[in-house]
Formats: structure tokens, sequence, C-alpha cells
């Protein structure tokens, strides 16, 4: 429906792009009734999804959701208003024999290294750093029972330490950087039975390691960028036995690689030619997606950037020329289709999805040219949850669910349905609402004329409907929104026949 809709388009409008709006349910929690909550860390656990978020009057704390509940805080790990928990990123979280590990402050200990069982307050599980000095621990990974993580202390920097559950003990595993010298260890990612992580040396700056937890051995898989200016190697991706990376050469800028484990990484591409760079340094996604991986690259140096796909069977890289939008990110692959944040006027900066042949907006969340800032995707049973700005709210935690039932809502209480969609003769919306609601329906062509415009009506809570007659109207596609007084509560296309 939408490539036939797009080509209709070309003719009308002189190629500009006509986005199409996904059939999806969008549900927004208030977290933080007076400020943002700024929800970060997602992660699944016992069947449950876990982040980090501040209510306004714990600080920032863990907190959990099953999908049928509103999220609720587990525990208050700092008494009061002091943050218990950090805003941290997707990967300083994680299981580890059906136990959460996370790092949390108590108000005594720094930012140490905590464990959840799923039913007992969060209590501490070791001290890294002893007393209220904090090691701040993160970029977490689970293997073989064990937890590895990255942490820090005045003695030896920031290195690769592992936790065994079995023994309630932790060990620093490297000192790369030897002595109190940080070796700033990141990225810390399993392929096969080896652990690869990037860290600093004095002679060869940032560059990407390997160690084998058996034995404890580390080595150094390649000095990239020689010299001690380092490569920066990043975004480390595993996908059918390869380890995919971003990283910095003297001759070719920033770019991709993989290494098979065995042999020197090899360099997949040269987007921005010679020395410019066509990646931001450890900032784009690598996704994979139908067999491919999806990444954020700049063909002229950083001034613009768009989305890129190689192709592992064929090694060829393109850009996707489907996905209009400029500087996706925060991508994800959801129901058979990828997920991401793009930018494209006059939706500013707002969540789309790409099916492997068109792209497609699935709502504009901060309506108008505003950005909504979506970040931090994770799917989780039948939804994908992330956190945006819907300009009311600030920063909260959202999800959506494609639904080819056609249902579009921006609110949990309020779920409206248009079908028949095709239709001949008569539309209707069903309302469900969990409270009264003044609504007003409007239909516009594809050169923005309004065909069609009821008055607007308030209509009680629970089940209600809004018949509107097409008979009339030209056969083709059509916009429709349904309006409050002062958002818009849905929108979509729709096709007359």
């Amino acid at each position: 429906m939408c490539i036939n809709m797009k080509r209709l388009l070309l003719g009308i409008l002189l190629f500009a792009v006509f986005p199409c709006f996904a059939q999806v349910t969008l549900t927004k929690y208030n977290i933080n009734p007076s400020a943002a909550s700024s929800p970060t860390g997602m992660y699944v656990f016992n069947n449950k999804l876990y982040f980090a978020a501040n209510d306004g009057s714990h600080g920032i704390e863990l907190w959990s959701t099953d999908g049928t509940d509103v999220p609720t805080l587990v525990a208050d790990i700092n008494a009061g208003s002091g943050n218990g928990m950090s805003a941290f990123d997707n990967r300083s979280i994680a299981a580890v024999n059906n136990k959460l590990y996370f790092a949390a402050d108590n108000g005594s200990t720094g930012m140490e290294l905590f464990v959840y069982d799923g039913t007992h307050a969060p209590t501490l599980a070791k001290d890294i750093e002893s007393g209220s000095a904090s090691s701040n621990p993160t970029d977490f990974v689970a293997y073989n029972n064990m937890l590895y993580f990255a942490a820090s202390t005045a003695a030896n920097g920031k290195e690769l330490w592992v936790y065994d559950p079995a023994t309630n003990t932790a060990n620093r595993m490297t000192d790369v950087s030897s002595g109190a010298a940080s070796s700033d260890v990141q990225f810390i990612t399993v392929m096969g039975s080896t652990i690869y992580f990037t860290a600093t040396s004095a002679t060869s700056g940032n560059e990407l390691y390997s160690i084998d937890p058996s034995n404890g051995s580390v080595h150094m898989i390649a000095d990239i960028n020689n010299g001690s200016a380092g490569s920066n190697p990043g975004n480390l991706l595993v996908y059918n036995s390869k380890l995919y990376f971003t990283a910095t050469s003297a001759d070719h800028g920033s770019e991709l690689y993989a290494y098979d484990g065995n042999n020197a990484p090899v360099r997949l591409t040269d987007i921005s030619p010679g020395v410019n760079s066509s990646f931001f340094i450890n900032t784009n996604d690598l996704v994979v997606y139908n067999g491919k991986i999806y990444f954020s690259a700049s063909a002229n140096g950083g001034l613009l950037f768009n989305m890129y796909v190689f192709d592992p069977a064929t090694s060829n890289t393109s850009k996707v020329a489907a996905i209009t939008q400029t500087s996706p990110g925060s991508m994800v692959s959801y129901k058979s289709k990828l997920f991401y944040r793009g930018t494209a006027s006059p939706y500013g900066q707002e969540l789309y999805n790409y099916n492997g042949t068109f792209s497609t907006l699935v709502s504009d969340i901060y309506t108008g040219p505003n950005n909504s800032t979506l970040d931090h995707p994770i799917v989780y049973k039948q939804w994908l949850y992330f956190t945006a700005n819907d300009g009311t709210n600030g920063i909260e935690l959202m999800r959506i669910e494609d639904a080819s039932s056609g249902i579009i809502s921006q609110y949990a209480n309020a779920e409206i349905m248009l079908y028949p969609n095709p239709a001949q003769d008569m539309v209707h919306f069903k309302l469900d609402l969990g409270a009264p609601e003044t609504l007003q329906v409007r239909f516009l062509d594809l050169t923005g004329r309004a065909v069609y415009t009821t008055d607007a009506a308030t209509y009680n809570s629970g089940i209600s409907y809004i018949n509107i007659p097409v008979a009339k109207f030209a056969a083709g596609y059509y916009t429709y929104t349904v309006s409050r007084p002062n958002s818009i509560a849905a929108k979509g296309i729709f096709v007359k026949q």
C-alpha cells in the first residue's frame, strides 16, 4: 500500500517523500509526574522488564514491569531522594544463575556491585573499592556462570574483572596499563569461548584485546592504528562467528571491520573515502536484520549520516535508498521489521520502521518538527519498549505493539480503531476510552486539503463509535487524525476503494 501511495505522490508533490503511518499501539508511562524520569538500562529478567528511573521522590532507582501493569519501584536502595543507581546504558546490568546484577549505591558503599534475586530487596554483592569510594562497575557480560565487567580502583584504574557467584569472589583479570594508570576497559563481548574488549596502553593507545577465561591469557588482537594514537574500536557485534566493530586508522578514518578469531581484522568499508571517517567514534549502532548488518554512516566525512547495510554473503556495502531519514540510530529488529530513530521534515527526530522494501513513520511522538529523542529500545514479550520525549512529560518510558488490527493509540487510556480499511461506503472509529474525551475526526487528501471534518464531541468512557460516510470520497489515499483539544489521539492512512 505504501509503495503505491509513494508512486502517486511522486506525480503530485514533485518527489516529496510522504511517510506512511504504521498501524501500532503506542503507550506512555508517566513515572515522574513533575519532570522526566529518564529511564535507562533496560533488561529482561525472570519474565519482567527492569530499568533505572527517577520518579521525583526516590532518586534514580530500580523499577520493573511485567507488561500488564504500570511500572513499579523495586526498591529504594539509597533511601529517600538520593540516587541508588546511575543513568547507565543497557550493558550495565546482567543476570547470572537466576540473579540480577547491577551497579548501585546504598548511600555508604559508593557505586558497587549489587544483586537482586527477584523477591527480596537488592543487597551488596561485592564492595570492590572498599569504603565509600566507588568502583563504578559497568559493561556487564554473563558467560559460563560468571559475571564479567569493568571496574575502577585507585590501585589499578579501570580494568576487566570477574565475579563468581558460587564463591562470592571478585578478581581483577587485566592490567593492560600497569599500575594505577587506567586501561579504560569497555565493550566487553563474548565470541565462542573468548572474551573480547577494548583497552588502552601507553604504547598502542586504545585497541581490541582478548582474554581466554580458562587461563587468563591476554592478547592485543591487532594494532590497527600503529603507534600510541590507537584505533578506538567500538560497537562490537558478534554475528555468524565473526566479530564486527568500528575502528579508526590514519589512512581510512573510522570504518567497519570484521575479525574471525584467527586472522588479522579486515576492513570492510571505506564509505567516506580516504582519511575521512564514515562513523562517529563508538556511537553508531550495528544491528543484524534479515541476515545483513545495518548501521549509520557518512559518505562526506561526518556532515550527513544515512542508513547503510553490509551484506556478509557478498561483502557488499550500500546505502539503503528507501530509508531517506538522516542520522538513523537506536536500531532494533522487531516483528520482522527494523525499527530506528530517524530525522525528516516535517516531523523532526521520530520513530520509523523498515520492512526491507520501504520505510514508515511509526509515530510523531513529539508532534510537529520537534525531536522526541528516542533511545534505549528493547523487545520484551510482544512489545517494543523505549524512552522518548512527547513534549509534555519529558523523557519517559513508552512502548509500541505492531498491530495488524489497525489500532492506533497515543495513551494507555485510549484505544482507537478504524475499520474497515480499505472501504467503499462507510468506515467506523471504535473508541475504547478510559475516561471521557472530546474528540474531532478529520480526513485530508494527499494535497493536504480537508475533505471531511466532524464537529468536536465528547465521548464517554468505555466503548463508543464514530461513523464516517466515505462513498463520495474519490478513490485513493487519505490521511486521518482523531484530535483532542490540544493533542493528536490517533492518526493513520485510509484507502478509499
